[in-house]
């Protein structure tokens, strides 16, 4: 690092945890360019201060993750058209002249890492688990690659049908349906081709959980997604597998979302098979 080295990083809190600094390094380091991408832990109340001080200290850009995509919503002076349909930012570019640009890459490199796995959306049913922000931008991203029909469970039916709501308005052709997360509707919508996880239900603190009933079976022809990236495999996907699903889960997500904001802030497409062999080692 030196004088002419160009800052991003990600805001966040906590953000010890987070995979992106190595994985945007090495790809720095791969291209030849002077940026380095710093971990930024801001308390949650000096989110704004913290967006005045990027300003400030010259930083391109940032990513921003829990709990702050929306929070960061009402400083941006500009949003790209899926930030402000998923109505939440996870990446924010910054101007010559000081403006903060809020995009939101979640839902592109969702779909890309199913395009990469050769997941047939445009074909499939897709089963969404959870309706919080993560949702949102999952359920914006298969309706934008031409999924049909979805199927939205959450245990806050009017949470359920508000998302379904706000996101179908820019998609009105597909059937976007709503219903309780329960074991009754999980088992009545169980055949979908595509299900994905997009609850907090098997993260590492609570891992002996999933959010699907053990009396109910996954087939062989369908694809389980789980967001949730460690542990790895979760209970979820450990079931899936077992029964004979297809898995995934979200690292590969992380990766592509992870270089679609490179690509914002440096005008450069870094590779994605460098940024996954970082993350995995």
């Amino acid at each position: 690092m030196n004088g002419n080295t160009q800052l991003v990083g990600i805001l966040g809190y906590p953000v010890s945890q987070s995979k992106s600094p190595v994985m945007h390094n090495v790809a720095f380091a791969e291209l030849g360019l002077n940026w380095a991408y710093v971990p930024l832990p801001v308390h949650p109340d000096l989110v704004e201060r913290a967006l005045k001080g990027l300003l400030a200290l010259g930083f391109r850009g940032v990513n921003v993750t829990t709990p702050y995509k929306e929070t960061v919503l009402p400083f941006m002076n500009e949003l790209s058209p899926s930030a402000h349909a998923i109505n939440a930012v996870n990446t924010i570019s910054i101007t010559p002249d000081g403006k903060l640009i809020g995009d939101n890459t979640d839902a592109r490199g969702f779909v890309q890492d199913l395009q990469e796995n050769n997941v047939d959306v445009k074909n499939s049913t897709a089963l969404i688990l959870g309706a919080g922000g993560s949702s949102r931008a999952i359920l914006y991203g298969l309706l934008q690659a031409g999924c049909p029909e979805v199927i939205l469970l959450n245990r806050t039916l009017d949470k359920a049908a508000k998302t379904a709501q706000e996101i179908g308005v820019y998609f009105p052709k597909v059937n976007i349906q709503t219903a309780l997360f329960d074991e009754s509707n999980i088992s009545r919508f169980s055949k979908a081709k595509l299900i994905i996880n997009c609850t907090s239900l098997g993260r590492q603190e609570n891992s002996d959980q999933m959010p699907w009933y053990d009396n109910i079976s996954f087939q062989r022809d369908q694809v389980v997604y789980d967001l949730i990236y460690h542990p790895n495999p979760t209970r979820f996907l450990e079931k899936a597998k077992h029964d004979g699903a297809r898995t995934l889960n979200g690292l590969g997500m992380l990766v592509h979302q992870g270089a679609l904001s490179f690509t914002i802030w440096t005008g450069v497409q870094p590779s994605i098979e460098t940024m996954r062999i970082a993350i995995a080692e």
